[in-house]
Formats: C-alpha cells, sequence, structure tokens
C-alpha cells in the first residue's frame, strides 16, 4: 500500500510537472503569436516638431492601457478595443531634434509592443518660408542665441534648390554640397524656387516660369509672361502665382500649366506676392501694393504708397508689412488696405519683413537691420551692418539672420539685436537666408557665385 501510495503521489507529480510544462508551452505560443502580430501603423512619417500625429495600433490585449512613447519619453496612455485596437492622436515634440526617432507602443499588462519611425525634417520650400511670407522658421530648435550658425534659398529634405545667374537651376546634397542635378532655363535666375508636392518652381528673366522634377530636375512644363521675372513663386492649392515685369500678376494651374487669371498693375512686378486667406497680395512699381482674390484674380483692393516697390509683402496676424523705396516700412490692415501705421529708416527698403513674436524685422540700404513694434511700428532697436541691406531676414529660434552687401551674414539676437557671429562670404549678400533642421544656406553675388552652408 505504501508502494502503491508513493507511485500514484509521484504519477499526480509528474501529471502536474506536465500540464504545468504545457501551459507554459501553450502561453508562451500564444503570447509570440500576439507579438508577432501587433503593428502600429503612423499617419504621418516626417515633419517638423510640433506636427500632429495619428496612430493606429492592432495586436494588443483587449481593453488594456497602451503607454505611447518618443524615443524613451511618454508621451501619453490610451485603452484598446475588445479586439486590442486603438487609435490616438499625439503631437511631436517641439524640443525634437532633426532626424529619424522612433514611436513606440507598449501594453502595460500583456507587455506586448510595437514601434515605427518618424523623421523629424523641417523644409524651407520657398521665399519666405510660407505662403505669408513671414520669414520665420518657427520650428527650428538646433541654432539658438549660445551656439552657432544656419541658411538657404529652398530646402526640399535631403537636397538644397537654388537659381543662378547663368541660368541654371542648381540642386545639392544637403549633407555633402554635392551636385544632385542642374536643369537650365533660357535666362538668368534671381527668382528663389519654390518646390511643392515633388515638383520645383522657378521664374526666369526670359519670361517664363519653369516646373521640373523636384527629385531629378526633369523638365515639366514653362509658362510665358510679357516680361523678366524676378519675383519668387509662391505654390497654394493648386496654383503658383508670381510677377512679371509686364506689370501682371499671374496665377498658373500647377498641373495643366494653363493660365487661371491675371491681374494688371501699372507698372513692373518685381515684388514677390504672398498669400493667405483666399487673398493674394503683391507690391507694383507704380507706387501701390494689391490684394486681390486668390480664385479669380478680381481686385479687392489697393492702396498708395510713397513710391515704387521692389519688396515684397508680409503678412502676419491680419496685417500686411511691406518696404518701399521712399525708406519707410508700411503697415496695412490687410482686408481693407487700410493704413495702421509707418515707420521711418534712412535708405530705401528693398528687403522684404519678416514678422515673428509681434516683432517686424527689415533691412535697409542705410546699412541697418531695424526691428520695430509690430503692432505699433515703434522701433526696439537697429543694428548696423558695413554696407547697404538688400536681402530680407529670417529669424528661427530666437535669432534674426540677415546678408549684407559688405560680405558677411550677421546672426543677431532677435529681442536685442547683439550681434552674435558673422559668416564671411567672397562678395555680397543680397540672397535670403533658409533655415532647415540646424543649417543655414545662403548664396552669395558675383563674381563670387557660390551657395555657403554654416552649421555646428
Amino acid at each position: 500500500m505504501r508502494l502503491f501510495s508513493h507511485l500514484k503521489v509521484n504519477i499526480t507529480l509528474s501529471l502536474l510537472l506536465i500540464c504545468s510544462i504545457c501551459l507554459v508551452v501553450i502561453l508562451s505560443a500564444r503570447s509570440a503569436v500576439h507579438a508577432s502580430g501587433t503593428s502600429l501603423t503612423l499617419t504621418i512619417t516626417s515633419g517638423p516638431p510640433t506636427t500632429s500625429e495619428r496612430i493606429n495600433g492592432t495586436g494588443f490585449g483587449a481593453n488594456e492601457r497602451v503607454t505611447i512613447n518618443f524615443d524613451t519619453t511618454a508621451l501619453t496612455t490610451t485603452t484598446t478595443s475588445s479586439l486590442g485596437a486603438f487609435f490616438v492622436s499625439i503631437k511631436i515634440p517641439a524640443t525634437a531634434l532633426p532626424g529619424s526617432h522612433t514611436i513606440s507602443a507598449v501594453g502595460q499588462s500583456s507587455g506586448l509592443s510595437a514601434q515605427a519611425n518618424f523623421l523629424v525634417r523641417t523644409n524651407w520650400d520657398m521665399f519666405g518660408f510660407i505662403a505669408q511670407h513671414t520669414h520665420w522658421n518657427s520650428y527650428e530648435n538646433v541654432v539658438n542665441t549660445t551656439n552657432g550658425i544656419a541658411s538657404s534659398p529652398a530646402v526640399d529634405s535631403w537636397k538644397v534648390d537654388v537659381g543662378a545667374n547663368d541660368g541654371k537651376v542648381y540642386a545639392f546634397n544637403t549633407t555633402t554640397g554635392t551636385s544632385v542635378w542642374t536643369a537650365t532655363t533660357g535666362g538668368a535666375i534671381s527668382s528663389s524656387p519654390a518646390v511643392a508636392q515633388g515638383v520645383l518652381y522657378v521664374g526666369s528673366q526670359n519670361g517664363s516660369l519653369y516646373a521640373y522634377n523636384a527629385k531629378n530636375g526633369a523638365f515639366q512644363w514653362s509658362a510665358s509672361t510679357g516680361g523678366p521675372i524676378t519675383s519668387s513663386p509662391v505654390v497654394t492649392t493648386g496654383v503658383v502665382y508670381v510677377g512679371s515685369k509686364d506689370g501682371k500678376l499671374y496665377a498658373f494651374n500647377i498641373k495643366t500649366a494653363t493660365t487661371a487669371w491675371t491681374a494688371t498693375t501699372g507698372a513692373p512686378i518685381t515684388s514677390s506676392p504672398a498669400v493667405v486667406n483666399g487673398m493674394v497680395y503683391v507690391g507694383s512699381e507704380d507706387h501701390k501694393v494689391y490684394a486681390f482674390n486668390a480664385k479669380t484674380g478680381a481686385s479687392v483692393w489697393s492702396a498708395m504708397l510713397g513710391s515704387s516697390t521692389d519688396s515684397s509683402p508680409s503678412i502676419a496676424n491680419g496685417v500686411l508689412y511691406i518696404g518701399a523705396n521712399d525708406n519707410i516700412l508700411y503697415a496695412f490692415n490687410a482686408s481693407t488696405g487700410a493704413v495702421l501705421w509707418t515707420a521711418t529708416t534712412r535708405g530705401t527698403l528693398v528687403s522684404a519683413p519678416a514678422v515673428a513674436n509681434n516683432i517686424v524685422y527689415v533691412g535697409s540700404n542705410d546699412k541697418k537691420l531695424y526691428a520695430f513694434n509690430a503692432k505699433t511700428g515703434l522701433k526696439i532697436w537697429a543694428q548696423a551692418t558695413g554696407a547697404g541691406i538688400v536681402a530680407s531676414p529670417t529669424v528661427a529660434n530666437g535669432i534674426v539672420y540677415i546678408g549684407s552687401q559688405d560680405n558677411k551674414l550677421y546672426a543677431l539676437n532677435a529681442k536685442t539685436g547683439l550681434v552674435l557671429w558673422t559668416g564671411t562670404a567672397k562678395a555680397a549678400i543680397t540672397s535670403s537666408v533658409a533655415v532647415s533642421d540646424g543649417v543655414i544656406y545662403v548664396g552669395s553675388s558675383s563674381p563670387d557665385d557660390k551657395l555657403y552652408t554654416f552649421h555646428l
């Protein structure tokens, strides 16, 4: 009986051990199958800091809490459905530096996880950064008032695009500076390129607007105007807008290259148009600034300046800012054209204003960069350079950048005007700076004819 009892106990223990092993194997198999079935899908795979992102996760435990991480930082938590799926919105952190980052989802009870990559990248797609031409890169978080340099014409992900007086558009690799492609127009190019939906647009002094494949430089189409184009194009809602020295503002359909409409001013247009809230604004050498309906080209209003203008309008918070050759910076109500205030310098204002944090910056041919209160026009500070300024200022992360005809690029504290550092070219800098992902790009004039980059 004792032998039988021991045998019975041993058999029982063996059975329990076998069952435990089987249970572990089954659970492990389930976990493996479940883990291998998790997924994380991003609506957007790249963008600047503060980008809103929609995430879809599947294959997690039913009704469990899931933590969403950006690299090692927890952003939020969410609860899955009975099928183990979830949708959640996050915002890419403002401090996220340029480069690839990991967004992960981790189940708090199951331990299941999935991840996807997000590329933090800020493009400088057109003159003035955005269609309103504020010249303010609010996403920049690498270069600041305590470190290095940054600048460029049009930055499109991994390459920088720029036009030249030899009639060519150049695309360079942003990392190595090597040539990616070149494309030839029929005249000198002083127009800044604009990149939208994989297409690069640029005006030429032969009177045509050109469209090229932004990736490889293949010719797409060209459209003629009645005069040379030095105005920089702006692209939005399927239309590219550009001014011409024939005195007209043109709107072209980006898919068909056909003219959507033209609007006539009384003199050549060298000013670059700005677009916001269904309106397109541009200055003319007929001593006026104009507002047109962006869809139809119908005139909404025009306002007198004290002289002709080569400056381009910038629009922020319902106000249009533009300089003129009478040495005055004007602020107009963007809806009505009513003058809000004027501010006087001692030189002509070819420079397009930049607007950031309720301050408007503009360069003058009196050799100074000015900062005015954007609401009142009161001068905050003025900083001297060694020669006249025709380039447009750029603002990013507390720094305002400006090129001068003394062959130098200046980086100033945006609040105080204190010079932080200068970079030197071998000719006058009339090109406007572009700042993208901690790098500064700027072109120099003849006889130097170079694109310069500055970075940490």
